[in-house]
């Protein structure tokens, strides 16, 4: 019974941080941050991850949580894939990040001791309480918003799918490895290796949409310039053709003889 209050509580914590980041880095979100939407996405979210964390086992775990949170987001607060995708999936780079500054942080004092007490009420629960503190703390922080804009600012559709599995599949390989029992140096070191894998990714992708970019502009600029020179050289066709049978007229009504003032007033 008390395993199961934990878990309840626990739940608690963590579907509280996810719906506050979705709300506070969503686009065009709105000050009053706990209303009745929250309490409805709160409840909602509560069931996903307490009935998963039952259900399933890790990575399946990880991954069905973060579907259904993106399909909640979706229906209940953004409406929109692309924000609901990004959204979900920072909230759960957030609290991996707290979880493992946690388990970093005591495995270097109390060793492989932290695995046993974190089976434990008080300590799971304290653990919960500290990622929801450090996730919130980094959520509220400049860079997370900056993170958010870039990603939903500059990804295209096969974009929406692919960074976030990528992130997705890093969280998949640090919950396996902790689940594994791996030395924490080795823990790190595979995570960094993962993490510089996908910035050098996003570092790369950003470098080649910047030089898209910079052709597009070329050929746009280049298109519109050929438009404008098309339009001058009808204009000109056109004033040539009409001055053509103007002097054409003119030297007609010479040759006929035609009266001087005649002539004149024509010009």
């Amino acid at each position: 019974m008390t395993e199961y209050i934990v878990m309840l509580i626990n739940t608690f914590l963590m579907a509280n941080f996810h719906i506050y980041c979705w709300k506070k880095l969503q686009i065009n979100h709105s000050n009053k941050i706990f209303d009745l939407n929250y309490v409805i996405t709160l409840c909602f979210s509560i069931a996903t991850i307490y009935i998963s964390n039952y259900v399933f086992v890790q990575p399946i775990k990880l991954i069905i949580i973060s579907i259904l949170l993106i399909a909640i987001n979706y229906f209940l607060i953004t409406k929109e894939i692309k924000q609901s995708i990004i959204l979900v999936v920072i909230s759960q780079m957030i609290s991996a990040f707290a979880e493992t500054s946690f388990v970093f942080v005591c495995s270097m004092i109390f060793d492989n001791k932290i695995y046993q007490l974190l089976f434990e009420p008080i300590p799971s629960i304290l653990l919960n309480l500290y990622i929801l503190s450090v996730s919130i703390f980094i959520t509220n922080s400049k860079f997370i918003k900056r993170l958010f804009l870039l990603f939903y600012n500059n990804t295209k559709d096969k974009e929406n799918i692919i960074y976030p599995f990528i992130i997705i599949f890093i969280l998949i390989i640090a919950t396996v490895e902790s689940h594994m029992r791996l030395h924490i140096s080795l823990v790190l070191i595979t995570n960094i290796i993962m993490a510089i894998i996908f910035i050098s990714i996003i570092i790369t992708s950003t470098k080649i949409k910047k030089k898209y970019h910079k052709i597009s502009s070329k050929y746009e600029t280049s298109i519109s310039s050929l438009k404008e020179y098309e339009l001058m050289i009808d204009k000109f066709r056109v004033d040539t053709h009409e001055n053509k049978n103007e002097f054409l007229t003119i030297r007609n009504m010479i040759k006929e003889n035609d009266d001087k003032n005649t002539i004149v007033k024509y010009i």
